[in-house]
């Protein structure tokens, strides 16, 4: 005799890198009330640790979470493997052709289940099942760290100034080295100009390639361009909440100049 199911539908959602230990305390704390209603609407270890696998980066791990294999039995070890072919080369290892283990939402389809797999970065593309029940949607993330195939919105740069008149999106701007990390910098005059507006195509004294200071640090440069954000700050005005003195607002323009976010600037009393 069959046994009758607890429910009808199922939802696994998963969130890369999210430490368990910031998680469980930033749910103690009342900052995360919607996930702890997940939590208690299903169910999870009290510390909220997986048990986990080798080696613990995203391809081999939700590779495992998919098929409830180590990595070891369904061969997904890293995001890229030698190309056989070419000893010398790396080819793209999320491919689902080289999984050698069977996902659960293949189990679903078979099942009688309809299944949709959105965003999954582990051997869910191309679909492995051919079953009217299954849909995939870019299973071929991430196609490289903190990237995505599927993502709206890029790398940006959003700056805001009293000084600006216009609000401006520019895409792709510069090129070369733009992006750079530097910590425990002395600044001093000059380091970087003022207005950014006017620096918006990355000039060498922007870079700060070789910053100053006994205790700075190199940056840590990318070489791909990315989009800029302009945007003036002007008094707040036809807001439908009352602000308090000093309140003033900007504009920013996302999805190449299409959508416009206002922004609320608030005075701090810290």
């Amino acid at each position: 005799m069959p046994n009758k199911p607890m429910t009808e539908k199922i939802l696994v959602l998963g969130i890369d890198g999210m430490d368990p230990v910031l998680t469980k305390y930033h749910m103690e704390q009342g900052f995360m009330p919607n996930l702890e209603k997940l939590i208690a609407a299903g169910s999870a270890r009290e510390d909220l640790y997986l048990l986990g696998s080798n080696p613990t980066i995203t391809p081999p791990l939700w590779t495992s979470l998919a098929t409830g294999c180590h990595p070891y039995v369904h061969g997904i070890t890293d995001f890229w493997r030698q190309n056989p072919e070419k000893l010398d080369t790396f080819g793209y290892a999320l491919h689902s052709s080289l999984c050698k283990a069977e996902q659960l939402w293949n189990v679903f389809v078979e099942a009688g289940r309809k299944t949709l797999v959105w965003h999954w970065p582990g051997s869910s593309w191309p679909p492995t099942s051919d079953s009217p029940n299954l849909t995939v949607v870019d299973g071929t993330q991430p196609e490289g760290v903190n990237m995505g195939t599927g993502e709206v919105e890029h790398e940006f740069v959003a700056y805001a100034s009293e000084k600006l008149k216009d609000v401006t999106f520019k895409p792709a701007v510069g090129g070369g080295e733009k992006m750079c990390v530097i910590t425990d910098l002395e600044v001093t005059e000059g380091n970087v100009h003022d207005d950014f507006a006017s620096q918006v195509n990355f000039t060498p004294d922007l870079k700060l390639i070789n910053p100053p200071g006994k205790n700075a640090r190199p940056p840590l440069s990318a070489f791909s361009a990315y989009d800029v954000t302009l945007s003036p700050i002007k008094p707040a005005e036809g807001w439908s909440i009352d602000l308090p003195a000093g309140a003033k607002e900007a504009v920013f323009l996302f999805s190449h100049g299409l959508i416009r976010r206002p922004a609320l600037i608030l005075p701090c009393n810290c």
